[in-house]
């Protein structure tokens, strides 16, 4: 009995379960239907405020090139709403100029579709609405759903980028310019060093000229220039020394010189033109112009440097920078050659006499004394011509000294024009001088004094409109080192023979005799007669 009540309660459910089957079934599934659409619709929010959050632009293409969905940063991009957008084709987009370009690059695209990532180097050129143009970083990725493939297209403004870099690579360069400007710089000035150096060690002005071409052609590869100096009166400008390819094409320095370098104005940069003595300008044929800085020392104008250049070729800091670097070295050519027409001036006062211009005593003792043992080693002889000037006392007694100075200068100029350009003449003291003859056997010697002699005693020595009279001149010869093998026993044997002349009665030529080797032997340290 219990078994048959459980089978009717059984029975029972069962039937109740298939009568609410029957009737609730298209309820749940209303219900099924209305929580999908809501939770689709929730998902949906999500992802689309996940779009709009995105700091790029993010656009949505269907395979055939239209727009499905843009999120707001896309619409700030472009200037469209997402309405005017969504349906159109993509190259919309982009500038008319690359549309057929694009279009087949996404053509290719679909044929083996990847994923690009942001900053792999797609840089296109974008288009707003009002047609402006940005550059663009574009990142692509293929994707599937159940409402067909897209490709997802992720969308950044590179213009402060390209600028940022625009803006480093501006910086690079500028710091790269600068770091070789720097180098240039400093080997600039280690050049400079060097050729100051060589400045010091040079001993005339030619081997100051050739040192400043040198100099100035490792300053100035590029660029031809000149060194010109002021002539000896200043009314010349004389090109000594050029440098570069091109120098000859260098205009020459005239006077008066318009650039001013000639007169010690400042630096100045001068058209292609050679300016005639009366000032006017002509027209020269060279390219290009020329930089001119003036060489100074103590206020006085030594000469101007010249550096040629191509028009155009420099800026105005590079002009500069020549300028500066040609002014350097005008300064420091400026004060060597000072100093070495100073060096040479002093020099001559220590071994020239300065009323005859002639060599003086000092002069005449170093230079025996260092090429008398030389002309002996080699067996080639040395005269010596004694000069002594006939009653000089007299021209200094009627006339005044100023006389006697001047009968003094006019024999000295006398043997300045007549003797050879090895011979070398001195004054030793008074009216006593000394001719010098290097390689000069005592026969041609002898020959010499004569001519010197008659030349003498045919010199007419006007003196405040008078005649002063007849000059005559006695002279003694001796040869080395048949009359003696030092400088003492040379002059003292010629010496000797100037007294034998003015013993036989003045205006005469006498030759030391052989045997005044033993006697000034025997008695050198003896006084010479008077």
């Amino acid at each position: 009995m219990i078994a048959w009540i459980k089978q009717l309660v059984d029975l029972r459910l069962a039937l109740q379960a298939a009568i609410l089957g029957l009737v609730g079934a298209p309820v749940i599934w209303w219900y099924v239907r209305v929580r999908l659409r809501e939770l689709a619709e929730i998902e949906a929010a999500k992802f689309r405020s996940l779009l709009d959050a995105a700091p790029e632009g993010v656009l949505g293409v269907s395979e055939d090139g239209r727009i499905r969905f843009a999120n707001a940063e896309a619409q700030r991009l472009f200037q469209y709403a997402e309405a005017d957008l969504v349906g159109q084709p993509i190259e919309l987009l982009i500038p008319e100029r690359y549309a057929r370009t694009h279009i087949r690059s996404r053509s290719s695209y679909l044929t083996g579709p990847c994923k690009r990532s942001m900053g792999s180097g797609l840089e296109v050129m974008a288009q707003r609405k009002d047609g402006s143009e940005f550059p663009a970083d574009v990142s692509l990725n293929h994707v599937r759903t159940g409402n067909g493939a897209f490709v997802i297209s992720m969308i950044r403004d590179v213009t402060a980028q390209r600028q940022h870099r625009a803006a480093l690579l501006e910086a690079n360069r500028k710091l790269q310019a600068g770091l070789a400007e720097n180098m240039r710089h400093a080997e600039q000035m280690r050049q400079l060093r060097h050729m100051a150096q060589e400045l010091q060690l040079c001993r005339n002005e030619e081997e100051l000229y050739a040192c400043v071409a040198r100099g100035a052609a490792r300053l100035f590869p590029d660029h031809p220039g000149a060194l010109n100096i002021t002539g000896q009166a200043g009314v010349s400008i004389d090109i000594v020394a050029t440098w570069g390819l091109d120098a000859s094409t260098m205009p020459p320095c005239t006077t008066p010189h318009p650039c001013g370098a000639s007169r010690g104005v400042s630096p100045s940069a001068a058209a292609d033109a050679e300016w005639s003595e009366s000032g006017e300008r002509t027209s020269v044929e060279h390219s290009g112009s020329y930089d001119c800085v003036p060489m100074l020392s103590r206020g006085e104008t030594l000469g101007a440097l010249h550096l040629g250049r191509e028009v155009g070729a420099m800026t105005d800091m590079s002009d500069k920078t020549h300028l500066e670097t040609l002014q350097t070295i005008a300064d420091q050519v400026g004060l060597s050659l000072a100093n070495l027409r100073l060096r040479e001036a002093l020099r001559l006062q220590s071994i020239c006499d300065p009323l005859t211009k002639l060599y003086n005593r000092r002069f005449m003792d170093e230079w025996l004394a260092r090429e008398l043992p030389r002309t002996i080693r080699g067996h080639r002889p040395i005269s010596l011509l004694m000069l002594d000037l006939d009653h000089f006392k007299r021209f200094n007694d009627e006339y005044g000294h100023e006389c006697g100075d001047l009968v003094l200068r006019e024999v000295a100029a006398l043997l300045r024009a007549t003797v050879r350009q090895s011979d070398i003449a001195c004054r030793i003291g008074g009216e006593e001088l000394v001719l010098l003859l290097p390689e000069t056997k005592l026969a041609d010697a002898l020959c010499i004094a004569e001519k010197l002699r008659g030349l003498v005693a045919a010199l007419a020595v006007t003196f405040q409109g008078k005649e002063v009279g007849r000059i005559t001149v006695s002279i003694g010869a001796a040869e080395s080192p048949r009359h003696g093998h030092s400088p003492a026993l040379l002059l003292r044997a010629a010496d000797m023979a100037l007294y034998q002349a003015k013993s036989a009665g003045r205006d005469r030529v006498a030759a030391a005799a052989d045997t005044m080797i033993e006697e000034i032997s025997k008695n050198q340290w003896a006084p010479l007669p008077g």
